[in-house]
């Protein structure tokens, strides 16, 4: 039965015992199932979930199909899955003999100070932009330079491009960091650091980094993450009432987790079209409001937040949406787009589409004969091609001219709390 208040439930696995499970009979089966693997690793499609006088936990059944109460004990069977072992034996770089030398093809590491994680893993991810990069070394060598967030953070990105270091100390950084950002300095009752968002400290270097000159706007921030919103917003119950439209700037895309939330591209359309309740002035009374969004001007990198930590009222805690959400490699923000950017982007996606079917095309091998006849000359116009392509490349241009992004980093947060778990930065290896 739909409870207001979630059942919390103990849960049997094995020998082991999970109590003050969380139980939410207004959300689907499968988000339970969900927040079982996070609890033991047992997949979802090994479970096999018993409860007791009711039977087994069907996908496609509801939760009103079973006898349910408070505290009671419910019976997980499953195993883990099972890693296959690497043929090749890893070699740790501190089990290696002192005269032979370590080298790697990866970008440094950065030291753990204690729950520095979200540091580390957004200064990962923020300094595998190029322009970024290369504008805080810059910012960083400038005797007048006064920011010392983006001061400190460039030379530690110079020390990052260096790959002969294993790991690197976050140093002077970290220091001023949490100088000019004190809450980020606050400590627990056993007096060490405690754990931050990553999220909010993305915004506020982002924030730092406005001081940091641009290439082609006032500042690199302008250059590089900035785009802008459409808003029109209009009263559903009464169509005679005017629509209200605006211009919002932004930096990232939020999105927040539903229950029909299992894609990004489901996240960024509830986003884009949303309903609320206001007052309406022609009505007198509270009524709905449609907020349609489009994007009018693409920034050249996206950074996209999934909405994952909520407080809890009931609990007075921070929570975490557990639900997982697939993302693509390339996202297509196209149908976003207002119509006079669609109109500009067009000709540009066309020209990306056929390039990359002719692509596909050469890597078959299906002019695999006609260019072993034709090598000599096609190879005398592709150098010349090249050429002319690095000519072209030395005029910066920093805008997104066909609705396509590639992923190149991913912050991910591993643990139930808000306060705990840990932070781990993925980024596209340099080609």
């Amino acid at each position: 039965l739909p409870q207001a208040m979630p059942l919390t439930v103990n849960v049997k696995w094995g020998k082991q015992q999970f109590k003050g499970v969380e139980l939410h009979t207004d959300k689907p089966i499968d988000e339970f199932k969900v927040q079982l693997f996070s609890l033991s690793g047992v997949p979802v499609e090994r479970q096999k979930v018993m409860i007791p006088r009711s039977g087994q936990l069907k996908d496609d059944t509801t939760w009103d199909k079973y006898k349910l109460k408070d505290g009671m004990t419910i019976m997980l069977v499953g195993s883990v899955e099972e890693f296959k072992a690497p043929e090749k034996e890893t070699v740790f770089m501190e089990d290696l003999p002192p005269t032979e030398t370590f080298s790697v093809d990866y970008q440094p590491g950065l030291m753990n100070y204690g729950n520095t994680c979200y540091l580390n893993s957004t200064v990962q991810v923020l300094s595998k932009i190029p322009t970024l990069q290369d504008s805080l070394i810059k910012y960083s060598r400038n005797a007048g330079s006064s920011d010392a967030v983006s001061r400190n953070l460039g030379v530690l990105v110079g020390n990052l491009k260096d790959k002969g270091n294993s790991f690197l100390s976050l140093s002077n950084f970290i220091q001023s960091f949490r100088a000019v950002y004190p809450q980020f300095a606050e400590k627990g009752p056993n007096g060490g650091f405690m754990q931050q968002d990553a999220e909010e400290c993305f915004s506020v270097i982002l924030q730092s980094l406005r001081n940091v000159p641009g290439v082609i706007q006032g500042d690199i921030i302008s250059d590089l993450f900035e785009g802008r919103f459409n808003v029109t917003t209009k009263c559903i119950e009464n169509g005679d009432e005017p629509s209200e439209t605006t211009v919002e700037p932004f930096q990232k895309i939020a999105v927040h987790i539903g229950n029909d939330t299992s894609f990004l591209s489901t996240a960024i359309k509830n986003r884009m079209m949303e309903q609320f309740d206001k007052n309406s002035p022609s009505l007198g009374r509270e009524a709905i409001y449609e907020k349609i969004t489009k994007i009018s001007k693409l920034p050249y990198y996206l950074p996209i937040q999934f909405v994952r930590f909520f407080w809890r009222q009931d609990k007075n805690v921070r929570a975490k949406i557990c639900k997982p959400v697939d993302f693509p490699f390339r996202l297509d923000l196209f149908e976003y787009c207002d119509e006079e950017l669609q109109k500009s982007l067009a000709p540009n996606r066309e020209a990306v589409r056929i390039a990359e079917e002719e692509k596909i095309h050469k890597n078959r091998g299906k002019k695999e004969e006609e260019e072993k006849k034709e090598g000599e000359t096609k190879q005398e116009d592709t150098e010349m091609k090249d050429a002319e392509e690095v000519e072209d490349a030395k005029e910066i241009i920093l805008e997104n001219d066909t609705g396509l992004y590639d992923l190149v980093g991913v912050i991910s947060h591993r643990g139930r709390s808000a306060d705990g778990g840990h932070y781990v930065a993925w980024v596209k290896k340099d080609e």
